[in-house]
C-alpha cells in the first residue's frame, strides 16, 4: 500500500487522539442503548426529550470527540507546524467534553436543569480552547488552502452553534428569564448539522480523499465556489434567526447546495481513483454521501406546502436520522478505519528511526485493522442507518435498526482496542 508522507514530528503522541476515538464510540453505544430503552414511542415527536439527548450524544459525544482527535492530527499537517502545548491541552479538552456532553445529554433527556447549568460552562470552555488552539494554527499561513478555508468555515459555524446552544441551554435551565423560540432551536440544529458537521466533512473530505485514496483533488475554483455558497448560507441563516424567514430559507438552500455539490464532486473523485481495490473507507464515503443527498432531498420535501404537519415532521426526523447515523457515524467509522492504523504506523516508523531492524518489525497497516472486518462494520452501519430512518414511519424498523448499529459500533470499538494493543506491544519492544 502506498502511504502519504507525513512528518510524525508534527503530530501529537498516539495516545492523545486515541482517547478521543475510544470515548466517541462509547458515546455512540450509549446513544443507541438510550434509544432502545425509550422504545418506538420516541418517534412520535421530534421534540421528544430522549431525541434531544441522543442528538447531542451523537453530535458532541461522537462527532466532536472524533473530529477534535482527528483535527489534532490534520491541522498540524495543513498548517505545517505542531500544536503548541498539545500534551496538556488535549487531555484537558477531553475531560471537559466528557463531563460536558454527559451532563448536557442527561439534562436534556431527563429535564434536569441543574445538569444543564453544569454542562454549559464545561462545553463552552472546551470549545473555546479548541477554537483558540486549532483555529490559531489555521489562521496562520498554511498549505491546502481550499480545505483550510472549509475547516475555518466549519469553525465559524461551530462558534455560532455553540453560542446559540448556550443561550438555548440557559433558557431551558432558567425558564422565563431568556427569550427563546422553536425557530431558534431549528437555527441551532441547522447551524450544527448543516454548518459545522457538513462543512467539516467537506473540509476534511476534500483533504483526505485525495490523500488516502489516490484520487484527483477537487479543482480549487470549485472548492472556492462551495466555500462561498457555504459562507453566504451561514450568514443568511444567522440573520434569519433574528426574524427574517426568507433569509433563513435562502441560507438553508445555499448550505444544501454547497453540501450537495461536495457530495456529487466527491462521488466523481472516488470513481476516478487510481487504485480500484475494494476499500472499507471508500465504501463508507460513498454510503455517507448517498445518505447525505437523500437527507437533503427529504429535508426539501418536508418544506413543501401540501404536506400535513405530521408528515413534514416525520420526513424531518428521517432526514435527521440519515444525517446522524447514515452520514456522521458512517464517515467517522470509515475515517477511523483509515486514520488509526495510519497514525499507529507513522508513530512506530518515527520511533524506529533509521534502525533498519526495527523498521522491518513495524507492522503493516492491515495488521492493525484487517480489511474484511472493516468492510463488515461499514455494511452493518449502512444497513442499520437505512432501517432506522424508516422508524418514524414504521415502528417495526426501530429494533433491527438499533441492533445493527450497535453491532457495528461495538465491533469497531473492539477493532480499535486491538489496534491499540498491537501498537503498544510493538512500541514496548522498541523501548527495550
Amino acid at each position: 500500500m502506498s502511504l502519504p508522507r507525513v512528518d510524525a514530528g508534527l503530530l501529537p503522541a498516539f495516545h492523545l487522539p486515541m482517547r478521543f476515538f475510544l470515548t466517541a464510540l462509547c458515546f455512540a453505544l450509549a446513544a443507541l442503548c438510550w434509544l432502545g430503552l425509550a422504545g418506538p414511542a420516541v418517534w412520535l415527536t421530534r421534540w421528544h426529550p430522549v431525541l434531544l439527548g441522543v442528538t447531542h450524544l451523537q453530535v458532541l459525544g461522537l462527532m466532536a470527540m472524533t473530529m477534535i482527535g482527528a483535527l489534532a492530527q490534520v491541522v498540524p499537517v495543513l498548517a505545517l507546524r505542531p500544536l503548541p502545548g498539545a500534551a496538556r491541552l488535549l487531555p484537558l479538552v477531553h475531560l471537559l467534553l466528557l463531563a460536558g456532553v454527559s451532563f448536557l445529554s442527561l439534562g436534556l433527556g431527563l429535564h434536569r436543569g441543574g445538569l444543564l447549568k453544569a454542562a454549559l460552562p464545561l462545553l463552552a470552555a472546551a470549545f473555546l480552547l479548541v477554537l483558540a488552539q486549532l483555529g490559531g494554527a489555521l489562521l496562520r499561513r498554511s498549505s491546502g488552502r481550499g480545505s483550510v478555508h472549509s475547516v475555518r468555515l466549519a469553525g465559524f459555524a461551530l462558534a455560532l452553534t455553540v453560542g446559540l446552544g448556550v443561550w438555548l441551554g440557559l433558557a431551558r435551565a432558567l425558564p422565563g428569564r431568556l427569550a427563546t423560540s422553536l425557530h431558534l432551536t431549528d437555527t441551532h440544529a441547522l447551524l450544527g448539522l448543516g454548518g459545522w458537521v457538513g462543512l467539516l466533512i467537506l473540509g476534511v473530505g476534500s483533504q483526505v480523499i485525495p490523500m488516502f485514496h489516490v484520487t484527483p483533488a477537487i479543482p480549487p475554483r470549485r472548492l472556492q465556489v462551495l466555500n462561498a455558497l457555504a459562507l453566504a448560507g451561514l450568514l443568511l441563516v444567522s440573520s434569519g434567526s433574528l426574524g427574517c424567514m426568507r433569509c433563513w430559507y435562502a441560507g438553508a438552500l445555499l448550505l444544501s447546495l454547497a453540501l450537495a455539490g461536495f457530495g456529487l464532486q466527491a462521488l466523481h473523485l472516488l470513481a476516478q481513483r487510481a487504485r480500484k481495490i475494494p476499500d472499507a473507507t471508500i465504501e463508507a464515503w460513498r454510503i455517507a454521501i448517498l445518505y447525505l443527498l437523500v437527507a437533503l432531498f427529504l429535508f426539501a420535501c418536508s418544506s413543501m406546502a401540501p404536506l400535513s404537519l405530521l408528515h413534514s415532521m416525520k420526513l424531518q426526523l428521517a432526514a435527521a436520522l440519515l444525517v446522524l447515523f447514515g452520514v456522521i457515524q458512517t464517515v467517522i467509522l470509515g475515517m477511523l478505519l483509515k486514520i488509526v492504523p495510519f497514525l499507529a504506523w507513522t508513530h512506530l516508523q518515527n520511533q524506529a528511526g533509521l534502525d533498519f531492524e526495527r523498521l522491518s518489525r513495524v507492522p503493516h497497516m492491515h495488521a492493525f485493522i484487517a480489511k474484511r472486518p472493516g468492510q463488515r462494520v461499514i455494511r452493518l452501519q449502512a444497513a442499520g442507518a437505512g432501517l432506522l430512518a424508516f422508524a418514524p414511519f414504521i415502528s417495526a424498523a426501530h429494533w433491527p435498526g438499533l441492533f445493527l448499529l450497535a453491532l457495528a459500533n461495538g465491533w469497531m470499538l473492539l477493532l480499535l482496542g486491538k489496534s491499540l494493543k498491537t501498537y503498544l506491544s510493538c512500541a514496548k519492544v522498541f523501548q527495550d
